[in-house]
């Protein structure tokens, strides 16, 4: 999501911004997921990804671009 931000858009900062997400940004999101190449993040607020949440991550793409779909409006935020 850090790469999709554009600071012109908003604060320099990317923390406890709203991201408005695009259809096509969801699309993008599916590739890395399903051959699980997800960059590895380190952190207190990160884990390990040992592919349980596939599923779950699918889905919420589903859900976001239904919604999108239906001319709603999904944003990503970031909080840390």
């Amino acid at each position: 999501m850090h790469e999709n931000y554009d600071p012109k858009c908003g604060s320099e900062v990317f923390n406890r911004v709203n991201l408005r997400l695009q259809y096509e940004e969801f699309e993008a999101l599916k590739a890395p997921i399903t051959t699980t190449d997800v960059p590895a993040t380190h952190g207190s607020f990160f884990g390990a990804s040992d592919g349980r949440d596939i599923d779950d991550d699918l889905a919420f793409i589903a859900k976001a671009e239904a919604a999108i779909a239906q001319g709603l409006t999904v944003f990503y935020r970031a909080w840390w």
